[in-house]
């Protein structure tokens, strides 16, 4: 479910600590929401956030006959005017706190005024009300599970639908209109649903009123519905993860596996642009790329998560804009894979997520406890990929990594941390060339002489290297769009130009994600002398290598992996942001406690 474009206004964001300051005027679309669901409620409303689904989108489709304002004459058969129609009025109660767009006013011939709303789904049966009849705002009952046709009799309208429809009314009560029922036009049956704007009614769409103001300001995120049916076609589900948050609020004595609500893979892909001189333009809905004026590709930009852009490719401020507009990050980085920066849309309403990462990744405590975590993770998935790769790996090297890992729970600074990390990373580093494959006879042989950068100096640093580029532009996206300021970090220290945040967050992610990258193109023989430049005591990729690249490192995001503690298979693009939403919670204090990823 999710609030029209219309009422989806700038909302204030709540408070962590202290009461929020939010908006005069609820849209009543969110007393809705707030009906079915308080946490949905609070993160459209309080948060801003907002994603489509195949739901939304229908939805949005078939209300589009009233979104636009007109003015019409209701007819019977013989011609006679029965009501005055109008479509898309907006109204506000400033007593009440609330503003609405009704899709519908009629006015009939009796002087009365009648509100219409439309809704894309079903009514519910007449039968399901007596689980629902004690007006205590469980709405368990409402959920769209009807079983076939009924006669107009039959109908009724969810509560949720009523309070929304009920909200309305009072508005227009308030400028002087006689209104005493209403309607639901359920598109999925095209019936209308008569909704009595009974007493009962009225008080308990004002006690929402007020319930819905207090959630907005009293600092805590509703908690999440556990095993409930409204959650599989919710649009936030990937955002919300009840099943998943429930468990980390109450975690079992003994793993168990939770039901997997989210898709295991992110459809939308990312666009990467490195075809120097090329110049990409918005056309319809589509970016269009073209080289000299022919064009060369043209992709949806509903099919992208994010867009890249490497050296001298020109997008247009059309382009740029459309991508802005629809919350698609733009990353720019060097010809040769330097992170400069990224365009954004306006961040997230949610400050007091901001305010809480400053606050507290200024607590040496708070640091100290999620940088063990950091450490402890990296440690841990090196010694994985070495297990997994290696072809006769030391008994002694996954020990001594294994017990660093350990180490990392009772280490009593960040610099003794860093210290920790840094035995890792030679032990590791150590014998990571030992899981290269020789290549064939006349093509490059891929040494290893150690890890080296900034700038790489050989074949397999220049790979590794762009995969930890690739990988904090990845991180920095998603931290974005979670809300987080992702230059201010509790690891690594804010230094200009650089993601804190990201980089802390990508540790547990450069063994599994870029290292892997790294051997896959160099172990297959994907990559041969051929795809490399040195320059200088640099080296590169070429403009094909960097194609190689590119899909081989979008497919090892993409590849499922079981995650610890849910049991379930979901991408690593998945994880990434689920890693950024856990560690939201805990610094909301929704969460007691954040956990690095590791996986076998």
């Amino acid at each position: 479910m999710g609030a029209s474009e219309s009422e989806r206004e700038t909302s204030p964001p709540n408070k962590a600590d202290a009461p929020a300051a939010i908006p005069d005027l609820i849209p009543v679309r969110m007393l809705n929401e707030f009906t079915y669901c308080p946490r949905l409620f609070y993160y459209e409303f309080v948060e801003g956030l907002f994603r489509e689904n195949a739901d939304t989108v229908e939805g949005s489709l078939k209300h589009a006959r009233v979104d636009a304002p007109s003015r019409s004459s209701r007819k019977s058969k013989s011609g006679e005017e029965l009501a005055v129609r109008t479509t898309a009025v907006t109204l506000s109660s400033e007593r009440l706190g609330i503003i609405a767009k009704l899709d519908v006013i009629e006015e009939e011939a009796d002087g009365s005024t009648c509100p219409i709303d439309h809704k894309k789904g079903r009514p519910r049966k007449r039968t399901l009300l007596a689980r629902d009849q004690s007006g205590d705002g469980d709405e368990s009952a409402d959920t769209e599970e009807d079983d076939g046709e009924s006669d107009d009799t039959g109908w009724e309208a969810w509560w949720a639908d009523q309070i929304q429809l009920c909200a309305q009314a009072l508005i227009l009560e308030e400028s002087g209109k006689k209104v005493d029922h209403g309607y639901i036009y359920y598109v999925a049956v095209k019936r209308r649903v008569r909704v009595e704007f009974t007493q009962a009614l009225r008080e308990r769409t004002i006690e929402t009123i007020r319930k819905a103001r207090e959630t907005a300001a009293n600092g805590a995120i509703p908690p999440p519905l556990v095993d409930d049916p409204r959650c599989p076609r919710c649009s936030l589900l990937p955002i919300c993860l009840p099943e998943e948050t429930a468990l980390l609020l109450n975690p079992p004595e003994s793993p168990r596996e939770v039901q997997k609500l989210i898709p295991a893979r992110d459809d939308q892909g990312t666009l990467y642009l490195s075809r120097q001189g090329a110049t990409v333009t918005r056309q319809q809905g589509s970016l269009v790329v073209r080289e000299k004026g022919v064009k060369i590709a043209s992709v949806p930009m509903s099919e992208l998560r994010q867009v890249t852009v490497f050296g001298n490719v020109q997008l247009t401020i059309q382009a740029l804009q459309g991508l802005l507009k629809a919350g698609i990050p733009v990353s720019y980085l060097s010809i040769y894979g330097t992170f400069y920066g990224m365009a954004q849309g306006l961040p997230l309403n949610n400050v007091m997520l901001r305010k809480q990462q400053f606050l507290k990744f200024s607590a040496p405590d708070v640091r100290l406890v999620l940088a063990r975590e950091a450490v402890r993770a990296k440690i841990m998935n090196q010694r994985t990929l070495l297990m997994r790769n290696h072809p006769d790996l030391p008994r002694e090297t996954a020990a001594e990594l294994k017990n660093l890992a350990d180490r990392t729970e009772h280490c009593p600074s960040i610099q003794e941390l860093l210290g920790l990390e840094g035995t890792a990373a030679r032990t590791y580093f150590a014998k990571f060339g030992e899981m290269l494959r020789a290549g064939e006879e006349g093509q490059r042989r891929f040494d290893w002489n150690g890890r080296n950068k900034r700038p790489p100096k050989d074949p397999v640093n220049a790979l590794l290297s762009l995969a930890y580029a690739m990988l904090s532009k990845d991180l920095t996206a998603t931290l974005h769009g979670v809300g987080f300021d992702p230059m201010y970090g509790f690891m690594h220290e804010p230094r200009f130009g650089r993601p804190a945040l990201a980089l802390d967050l990508m540790e547990d992610f450069r063994p599994l994600v870029a290292d892997s990258t790294a051997l896959t193109l160099i172990n297959n023989r994907m990559l041969g002398e051929s795809d490399f430049i040195e320059r200088e005591g640099a080296c590169f990729l070429t403009d094909s290598g960097r194609k190689v690249f590119f899909e081989t490192y979008e497919r090892r995001k993409n590849e499922l992996v079981t995650h610890p503690v849910f049991g379930y298979r979901v991408s690593y693009t998945r994880i990434f942001e689920m890693q950024a939403r856990f560690l939201e919670r805990f610094l909301m204090g929704e969460i007691d406690r954040y956990a690095g990823f590791t996986t076998r």
